[in-house]
């Protein structure tokens, strides 16, 4: 089994409005950036290529009182996980992912005590799920050759076991909504933390 979480996997897609300082590296530049590199160079779409340090978020400051902070963030185009979720990572898959530290701030500008990394997941595959069992509703993204599956509503994804046997933390490329996907063994040791809360 594995398991596909995207931002706040517990709440139906619940985004907490937040700014980073200094700004995000402008999209257009970011663009431009995939024009001579070929990958767009944010944790959502780096597609396993490492990111130089100008276009990681520095600082994130939440624009509204917000109460529980869930276990998965997003600012400039990356993932933020706690602390734990990072060092049970590097446990499973040592040295592979890329992580930063963003320090987080509340609207009053007091800071947030848990440490957050920002995340660049240095694995990104295509045909890894299966099509023909999961149920999401299939795209077909007309400038690609791929199909993706819209996971925005709830539905069940199936992966081809053989193809995620030696991956633990993952970016199924058939996905349309940006997601993470992780093997049972790692939820489970992050879980064990009480990371999953």
């Amino acid at each position: 089994m594995a398991w596909l979480l995207g931002i706040d996997a517990t709440k139906p897609r619940r985004v907490l409005p937040m700014r980073a300082e200094p700004a995000c590296v402008p999209y257009k530049e970011r663009v431009e950036y995939r024009r001579k590199h070929g990958f767009i160079p944010t944790g959502f779409h780096a597609g396993g290529h490492e990111i130089e340090d100008r276009f990681w978020p520095q600082t994130g400051h939440f624009i509204k009182k917000v109460g529980e902070l869930p276990r998965i963030l997003g600012v400039c185009g990356f993932y933020l996980v706690p602390k734990v979720w990072r060092e049970v990572i590097e446990r499973f898959e040592p040295g592979l992912h890329q992580f930063k530290h963003v320090p987080l701030f509340y609207k009053d500008g007091s800071p947030v005590e848990e440490e957050f990394h920002a995340i660049n997941i240095r694995q990104a595959y295509h045909d890894v799920v299966d099509l023909e069992k999961s149920n999401a509703p299939k795209k077909d993204h007309p400038t690609r050759k791929y199909i993706f599956l819209d996971t925005s509503i709830t539905s069940k994804v199936y992966f081809k076991t053989d193809r995620i046997r030696e991956f633990n933390l993952w970016c199924p490329r058939e996905i349309l909504i940006y997601n993470i996907a992780m093997s049972n063994d790692l939820y489970s040791a992050i879980a064990e933390t009480g990371g999953m809360n």
